[in-house]
């Protein structure tokens, strides 16, 4: 079969191709592989977790990165609901800032973050890394619910974000209440009645009180 100078230049274009990408000279599109990398970011020992939900990772305080992380940034797939239990970070005392992003958290039980004492930055958002879900208030499918207990045990706790989690309502028991060294709340970007922000500052007197 004859092949014409067309066909034969298409043929040796696409073994070239192939052998770069043997040779690992081809750029991959796809997304990192789930998992955490361990690292410094201003002098801070950094944890940063690409993860399908909370459900698949192991958040053991045995894992010397666990240990040693002041900082630790969790970013979801947006595609898998993540379960949060209580204590569900185990005992990290050293750990100073958290964040939780993209997780699709429907509920945050009481007694979750009891193992992070030492914690004094707390960021949680249901809405994640896309556009769409960063201009919109929270993931259209998911509306966060809290216990009344869902933050006790964070007594050093300064700043608490929980923008974009369609969050229509508060417990009638305060749940903010055991937070007494909580400087910073941001409720943006939820669903909240406006009243209610009389009745956090009636429980607390907040320097920043974000309520959009």
């Amino acid at each position: 079969m004859e092949v014409s100078s067309g066909g034969g230049l298409v043929l040796w274009w696409w073994l070239a191709v192939l052998l770069l990408c043997q040779t690992g000279f081809c750029v991959s599109q796809k997304e990192p592989k789930p998992g955490c990398k361990f690292g410094r970011n201003s002098g801070d020992n950094v944890l940063n977790c690409q993860i399908e939900s909370l459900n698949s990772q192991n958040f053991n305080g045995t894992n010397n990165n666990l240990n040693r992380a002041r900082v630790i940034r969790i970013l979801c797939s947006e595609n898998t609901e993540s379960i949060l239990r209580t204590n569900h970070f185990n005992y990290l005392p050293k750990l100073r800032k958290l964040d939780v992003n993209a997780c699709l958290i429907r509920k945050i039980p009481a007694l979750a973050f009891s193992g992070l004492s030492g914690l004094t930055g707390l960021t949680l958002r249901n809405s994640g890394k896309s556009r769409e879900s960063q201009d919109n208030p929270g993931h259209p499918k998911i509306i966060l619910e809290l216990e009344p207990d869902a933050f006790t045990g964070l007594n050093n706790l300064r700043s608490l974000n929980l923008t974009g989690n369609n969050l229509w309502s508060l417990p009638t028991k305060g749940v903010f209440c055991s937070l007494n060294s909580l400087f910073d709340l941001n409720l943006s970007h939820n669903f909240l009645q406006v009243k209610l922000i009389f009745i956090i500052k009636k429980y607390k007197l907040l320097f920043s009180l974000s309520f959009e």
